[in-house]
Parts: structure tokens; C-alpha cells; sequence
């Protein structure tokens, strides 16, 4: 699955389109714009650049003024919003959560034992939670972080591991080390725009809470992030 970021490649292209107008003329411009729209919306991004391309023709405006911009074009916003109303969830199902027998991580880095008492104290108080013990075979309906701290001292044979229960979605947490938490979601429960956004909902407020970034990426590839939260501002690679 390919990590390339998808909104500074069409910044990219824009800024490029925009150049070209600059030497060509109009009728040159616009078959370049057809010939490049290949990917979702690099094409509707190119023919906005070429709309204000025949406004900015007149204007004596020169090619060194169109510059890209470290902004993405607006019609971009798009894919980086989990709300969106023009967000297509099938393109969500084939590229974020297609079913390919694989886990979906998500992880905060950098994390303390602090962090951790957050993150439990947080899904203690708003979702379902099973808490399996597996010294002794107990399970429990909050976290108790006693037990994965005394794991984490030694003085615990065996870890534990968390159930969070978001509806149908069930977030698994794995107590593996205090600098990380990581958590794990099965795609395939993640069947409609809905659960999207319940997700989105899960991981947004963990990122307020903790005060820091939340990622979503394929199981063991944690520097292939798929989403970012960083508190409201969701990113989403669809490349």
C-alpha cells in the first residue's frame, strides 16, 4: 500500500499547471489539463487552475507569480475530512479498510505510564471494556492498569490484553511497552460511512485527551500511516 501523501502531490501538480498557463495559450493549456487528470481529483483540481488560468490571462500577470502553495487546493479538502458529505465510502473501503486478512493498527508514540492511565481512565468512562487477565484467567469490565504495570516490572508472568467496544467495532489494546500505545481493529467491522465515523470519533477525542497524534496504519507498519488525528484535524491517504 503505497504512503505517498496524495495533497502535496496535487499541490505539486497544481502549481505546475498553473506555471504552464503562464507560457501557453489557453487552447494549449487545456489539453495538457485533460491529459493529466489521473488521479481522484488532480483532473478537477487542474481545471479550477485552468478557470482562473483564463481569468488571470488578461490580468498581465506573469508565470513567476503562480507558485504552489503549501496549501492544498480546496476541492483536496475533501479527502482529508472524515465528515464530508462528498466522501465516497466505497473508495474508504477499498483503500483504509479493505478486508485482505490483516489487522488495521493504531498507535500514539511516545507515550508514559501516565499517558496510559489517560488512555484507560478515558475508555473506562465511555465504552464497554473487557479486560482479560491472563495470569489468572479473569476478566474484568474496566482496565486495571495495576496488573499491566506489574507486567511491566516483572513482577507478572503474563500480560493482559483490553477489549474496547465501540458498537459493532471492537478495539483491541495490546499493553506491549509504556513509550507506545497500540491498539488494533479487524477492517472488516468497519462496514459503512458510520463506522468510519465512529472511529474518527474514538481516535479524535483519544488525540484530546493524550495531546498528542493518533495514527492508523496496517498491522506492523507503523510509519505507513493511513489516517492522522491530531485532535480535529483528520488526514486521510487515499493514495
Amino acid at each position: 500500500m503505497a504512503c505517498s501523501n496524495l495533497t502535496e502531490s496535487t499541490a505539486c501538480n497544481i502549481g505546475f499547471a498553473a506555471r504552464l498557463a503562464g507560457h501557453w495559450s489557453n487552447g494549449h493549456f487545456i489539453a495538457v489539463v485533460l491529459h493529466l487528470g489521473w488521479t481522484y481529483i488532480v483532473g478537477p483540481c487542474l481545471l479550477t487552475c485552468t478557470f482562473i488560468s483564463l481569468i488571470s490571462s488578461g490580468s498581465g500577470r506573469t508565470s513567476n507569480e503562480f507558485q504552489p502553495c503549501s496549501k492544498p487546493c480546496p476541492l483536496c479538502v475533501t479527502l482529508d475530512r472524515p465528515y464530508s458529505p462528498t466522501m465516497d465510502w466505497q473508495i474508504l473501503k477499498d483503500k483504509i479498510y479493505n478486508w485482505d486478512g490483516s489487522y488495521r493498527d493504531i498507535y500514539v508514540h511516545n507515550t508514559t505510564k501516565e499517558d496510559w492511565q489517560i488512555w484507560a481512565d478515558f475508555v473506562n468512562k465511555n465504552y464497554k471494556i473487557s479486560f482479560h487477565i491472563y495470569d489468572t484467567e479473569l476478566k474484568k469490565d474496566k482496565v486495571d492498569l495495576t496488573k499491566v504495570f506489574d507486567y511491566w516490572n516483572g513482577a507478572q508472568k503474563n500480560g493482559s490484553i483490553a477489549t474496547v467496544f465501540i458498537d459493532n467495532i471492537q478495539v483491541n489494546a495490546h499493553f506491549f511497552t509504556a513509550e507506545e500505545i497500540e491498539n488494533d481493529i479487524t477492517p472488516n467491522e468497519i462496514n459503512s460511512m458510520d463506522d468510519h465515523n465512529k472511529l474518527m470519533n474514538y481516535m479524535t477525542n483519544l488525540s484530546k485527551v493524550l495531546n498528542k497524534m493518533v495514527v492508523l496504519t496496517p498491522e506492523d507498519e507503523a510509519d505507513c500511516v493511513l489516517i492522522s488525528v491530531d485532535k480535529d484535524e483528520i488526514k486521510i491517504n487515499l493514495s
